[in-house]
């Protein structure tokens, strides 16, 4: 019995090293002194340290009072020539400490288009922001919404709340295309959360695109997934683990 005791606590013991070490060897991100010297990278961040620039995979954050509330990101779109307008889709997977109630949320930036149904020709408006709305159904009814492409008007309508739009009035640039993006992945809901952005952004803009996850003390670890029109931002993964 003893030995049986012994062997759990030698396993619990290299479990716990295994995760230090783990976390260990996620770098912080690179400190710069402003967020146009970000050359390469497509991702930053500002804490009270000033901005700093992340490296796709693994980051390192740290609770030590550098981040009051939110962690304040920034995307930086490449150079282009197009004038058109662009998007980019993020899902934001936060775990935490103990269990959380909402588990789906949905942010939505300004920009975007929606067709009012009750007019007889095309009639775009645009619909207000929102950030960090709890969807009101269940995980498995968001996923459900989400199994096959629709309309944005007609997946606003499986989820029982206005959420997808258009990026361009020319109905080209969905935000539920492809749809298969908003489904939840491999994911703890237990001690989890799950918010959904849709960003618009002007394509030849040089300007570093914000949008904020959610902080807190009981925060340990945040996975970004990230799709857009532009290929540069497009299917990009990040991993940050907070100690």
């Amino acid at each position: 019995m003893n030995e049986l005791v012994s062997l759990a606590v030698s396993l619990a013991l290299c479990t716990i090293a295994g995760t230090a070490v783990a976390q260990d060897v996620c770098p912080r991100p690179t400190p710069v002194a402003a967020l146009n010297q970000v050359q390469t990278n497509i991702l930053a961040l500002r804490s009270s340290l000033g901005p700093a620039s992340i490296d796709e995979g693994c980051s390192r954050l740290d609770h030590d009072g550098r981040f009051s509330g939110i962690i304040q990101f920034y995307l930086f779109p490449p150079a282009s020539t197009d004038a058109g307008p662009a998007y980019v889709l993020i899902k934001s997977y936060r775990t935490f400490s103990k269990p959380t109630q909402d588990k789906v949320k949905m942010s939505r930036g300004g920009g975007w288009h929606t067709e009012r149904s009750t007019s007889a020709k095309p009639d775009f408006m645009s619909p207000l922001q929102m950030k960090d709305r709890p969807f009101k159904g269940s995980v498995s009814q968001w996923n459900e919404a989400h199994m096959s492409g629709a309309a944005p008007e007609a997946m606003s309508s499986k989820l029982g709340q206005p959420f997808h739009a258009y990026a361009d009035v020319d109905k080209t640039l969905p935000s539920t295309d492809p749809a298969a993006f908003w489904q939840t992945g491999a994911f703890d809901f237990s001690k989890g959360q799950q918010t959904n952005y849709m960003i618009r952004f002007p394509a030849n803009s040089s300007t570093p695109i914000p949008f904020e996850v959610g902080y807190g003390k009981d925060l340990t670890e945040v996975r970004l997934e990230l799709y857009s029109s532009i290929d540069a931002l497009s299917e990009k993964s990040y991993r940050f683990v907070l100690r």
